[in-house]
C-alpha cells in the first residue's frame, strides 16, 4: 500500500487509500502549488510583467528574465523538480527549466540589474513567510488562550451528594 501513495502523482486518483494517506498527497500538492503561485506573484511584481507574461512564450528579454527568476526562486525555494517547475511554467520541457535556472545563476554574476531584482524577490518571499509565521503564531497563541479561558479546575467541581449518579452500563467502573 505504501508503493502505490509514492507513484501516484495526481490528487484525484487516491481512490481505496487511507484517510491520511489522501491528506498527504492533497497536502503534497497544494502546498507546493500554493508556494509556487506566491513565488509567480513575487517576480511579476518585482519585474513588472504579468503572470501570464511570465508563464507564456514569448521570447522578450524582460518576460525572459522574470521566467528565469522564477525557475531559481522555486528550485531554491521549494522542494519542487524541474520538471514541475516546467510544468508550471506552461507545460514546459524539464531542460526549460533547468535551462532557466542556470541562466538565471549566471545573470547574478554577470548583471547587477537581474542580481538586484533577484534578492528583491528573495527578500520579499522571506518577509510573507516571516508574516505567515507571524500569524501561525498568533492563531496558536489564540487557541492556547482559549483553552485557558475554558479549562475547569477541578476543585471547583461541586458534586450534589442527594443526586443520583447515573454510570453507563458499559463503563467498566462499579
Amino acid at each position: 500500500m505504501e508503493e502505490e501513495t509514492k507513484v501516484l502523482t495526481t490528487p484525484w486518483l487516491y481512490a481505496g487509500l487511507k484517510y491520511r494517506e489522501r491528506l498527504l498527497i492533497l497536502n503534497k500538492h497544494t502546498s507546493s502549488t500554493a508556494n509556487l503561485n506566491g513565488i509567480l506573484e513575487c517576480c511579476s511584481v518585482v519585474f513588472g510583467v504579468s503572470r501570464d507574461d511570465i508563464t507564456g512564450s514569448c521570447r522578450k528579454q524582460e518576460f525572459a528574465m522574470a521566467r528565469h527568476a522564477f525557475a531559481k526562486l522555486a528550485r531554491d525555494g521549494t522542494e519542487e523538480t524541474f520538471s514541475a517547475i516546467a510544468e508550471f511554467l506552461g507545460k514546459r520541457n524539464h531542460a526549460t527549466a533547468m535551462n532557466s535556472y542556470t541562466k538565471a545563476c549566471n545573470y547574478i554574476d554577470i548583471y547587477p540589474k537581474f542580481r538586484d531584482k533577484y534578492e528583491m524577490c528573495s527578500h520579499l518571499l522571506k518577509k510573507a513567510e516571516t508574516i505567515k509565521d507571524a500569524a501561525l503564531m498568533q492563531n496558536l497563541s489564540d487557541r492556547i488562550d482559549l483553552i485557558k479561558q475554558f479549562e475547569i479546575d477541578k476543585n471547583e467541581i461541586k458534586i450534589d451528594e442527594n443526586e443520583p449518579i447515573i454510570r453507563d452500563k458499559r463503563s467498566k467502573t462499579t
